[in-house]
This record gives structure tokens, sequence and C-alpha cells, in this order.
């Protein structure tokens, strides 16, 4: 039920904001469940205004969370699987793009690269491993977060 008063936008909401109010009422005035006036509300205000049940085990909100952990996994596990699927085609289209080209790449990258960065071959071994490394590392910490 609302306790701070929103103006109604149209004639239905009003018509519900007067049955929680007539609710909420009711219920202070002490009126017995299965009256003429009775709202679908009453059910709300009285549940609302019994205290909590005191049977919940000592660590509910453990169990609460828990559950809500393994549906995130569960629903995150398939985003996880495509994006280690979509890793593998980009990985095995550079790896075709790079048998098909050949060396024609290497000598395009030079001409519009500085030739000192790009005169050893192995600083580009370097740099692509170094970003291979980096998607790896990104891709293992997002499934840690939603492992967690």
């Amino acid at each position: 039920m609302n306790h701070t008063p929103q103006p109604p936008r149209n004639e239905a909401e009003e018509r519900e904001w007067l049955m929680q109010e007539r609710a909420a009422e009711a219920g202070r005035l002490g009126a017995q469940p299965g009256d003429a006036t009775s709202t679908p509300y009453d059910a709300i205000a009285r549940a609302l205004r019994q205290p909590p049940n005191e049977s919940l085990p000592t660590d509910f909100a453990h169990h609460v969370a828990e559950h809500a952990r393994r549906r995130a996994s569960a629903n995150m596990y398939l985003e996880l699987v495509l994006s280690w699927t979509l890793c593998g085609v980009l990985m095995a289209m550079l790896a075709g793009l790079v048998m098909h080209f050949g060396t024609d790449w290497l000598k395009l990258a030079q001409s519009t690269l500085p030739l000192r960065a790009m005169a050893n071959k192995w600083i580009v071994v370097l740099v692509a491993c170094l970003l291979v490394f980096n998607l790896i590392g990104r891709l293992l910490d997002a499934r840690e977060r939603t492992a967690h």
C-alpha cells in the first residue's frame, strides 16, 4: 500500500487509491474480515498489520541470496557460452585472414606505421600476445563476476 499521496492520473487509479484507503481505515477501525464493504485490499492491509512470521530459519537471508546467485549464474551461462563462441569465431577468422594474405598484411602495416616500430616482427607478436591475454583476462573477470 502506498503511504505517500500521489495524484491519480485517471479514474481507475482513483478507484484503486480509494479502495486502498478504505482498507487501511477499516483496519484502523477494527472491521472484521468478510464485511459487506470489504475490498481485495483488506487482506493486504491485515497482512501488513500482523507481525512477521518468527518461524523463519536464522540463515533465511543466506538461502535467498544463494538462490538468487544460482539463478543469475544460470541466466548468464548462455551469454558466457555465446561470448566464448564469438571469440573463437573471431580468432578463426583472424587465422584465416593471416593464412590468406600471408605477409601482405605485414607489408601494409609497415607502410602505414613507423618503420622503426615494425622493424622487428617479434614486437608485433608481443603486442598480439598482450592483446590476447588482456582479452582472456577480461573474459575471466566477467565470468568470476557472474559466478558471485
